[in-house]
């Protein structure tokens, strides 16, 4: 899965940046989308993405912990997600398993583990947006 290939590159990122002796350095651990609207919560999320991508590349423990961390503030309620309707089965068990890698992720800090997380993750939110027929929009 490409989900799971990209999570894989990141470690590899990671190994030879640790292997140089230059792990890298980010700024901007506070997240964004600290309200309650559906946007909001898909910015946090988005935002924890990033997070985990650079726990993996850099690697840091400080934006993966960040990145988990954001998941696990911003619940995804499955009748958010379907206007306030009653969503499919399939997308109240994509948003219950989002939380659920946001609980494993606060455990896992070996790379290759991390990078399957990480793959999972993505390939949830994909799996999500496709039952929704939510299209991403590039970020201005």
């Amino acid at each position: 899965m490409a989900a799971d290939a990209l999570g894989a590159m990141g470690t590899a990122c990671g190994g030879c940046h640790t292997a140089l002796g230059a792990p890298l350095q980010f700024s901007g651990m506070s997240p964004e989308g600290k309200e309650s609207s559906v946007l909001d919560r898909m910015l946090r999320h988005s935002w924890a993405a990033d997070r985990m991508w650079e726990g993996l590349i850099g690697p840091s423990d400080l934006a993966w912990d960040a990145g988990i961390a954001a998941l696990q503030e911003a619940p995804l309620h499955p009748d958010m997600l379907a206007d306030n309707h009653s969503p499919p089965q399939a997308v109240v068990e994509l948003a219950a398993a989002i939380h659920t890698l946001g609980q494993r992720g606060k455990t896992t800090s070996e790379p290759a583990a991390r990078a399957r997380l990480y793959g999972e993750y993505l390939a949830t939110c994909a799996g999500c947006h496709s039952q929704l027929d939510v299209s991403l929009k590039p970020r201005q």
